[in-house]
């Protein structure tokens, strides 16, 4: 990663010390059309600056994943093309951001969307502006929630980061992949290990038959050769004829 985005990520990390959910975005593709921030941490606005860099990397499918750097976590999932991001502190798990996530597309979906409509249309978004004072409250209610914090204690984490991957942020910037090419690769790699081992153990059956084949034959030559030899040593000694 290069030296202004670590420049980015150490004022973030040193001064954003506040609330867990430091800042986050509403955007379709890589236009964010609105955004709330964390006004008690100093560093947030500049987030600003790297969030844009993140979304060139999110496919447009829909997917939920994580992505790790030094001392927080940047969060995300994709849904109709929509995609929702918030920054938190590592420390704040991963159940509560998703939870926020999942709060914020709920409300979101239902202002703009039309009637009988489960997702916002773009032509209906022109004013989506008008939901970054929602999006504000949200996030200081799950920063600040008894009730909120008390979901991060009692969940299980296990069901909700077994569909995530968590990747080094940096890594991905610098390669310059998309996070979804890397989900995609994952989803291969997975797929490409349960067909070697179907692979490998048919070939082990194959291997097996070969074998006994083998053994088969082999028992067949040995018994010709011995009726062979028999046959030519009975004519000599006159075999089986009587004194």
């Amino acid at each position: 990663i290069n030296a202004e985005y670590m420049g980015i990520i150490d004022s973030f990390t040193q001064r954003c010390l506040v609330m867990p959910l430091a800042y986050t975005v509403i955007a379709v593709g890589t236009k964010i059309i609105c955004k709330a921030e964390d006004r008690g941490c100093s560093s947030a606005g500049s987030l600003a600056a790297l969030v844009p860099k993140i979304l060139e990397k999110i496919g447009r499918h829909d997917t939920k994943m994580s992505y790790a750097y030094e001392t927080f976590l940047i969060h995300y999932c994709v849904e109709n093309e929509i995609v929702y991001l918030t920054v938190a502190d590592e420390t704040f798990g991963r159940v509560v951001p998703f939870d926020f996530l999942d709060d914020i597309k709920t409300k979101f979906c239902q202002q703009f969307a039309a009637e009988g409509r489960r997702y916002p249309q773009p032509h209906e978004l022109a004013n989506a502006s008008s939901f970054d004072s929602k999006l504000s409250q949200r996030m200081t209610y799950f920063n600040t929630s008894p009730e909120a914090n008390k979901i991060n204690k009692v969940r299980n984490e296990v069901d909700q980061v077994k569909d995530m991957m968590i990747k080094n942020i940096d890594t991905v910037l610098k390669r310059g992949d998309k996070l979804s090419t890397i989900a995609d690769k994952a989803e291969e790699l997975q797929e490409s290990a349960v067909t070697f081992k179907k692979t490998s153990t048919q070939l082990k059956r194959l291997m097996w038959w070969k074998n006994i084949k083998l053994w088969i034959m082999i028992i067949v030559i040995v018994l010709v050769v011995i009726i062979i030899i028999v046959a030519a040593i009975c004519p000599k000694f006159k075999c089986g004829e009587k004194k």
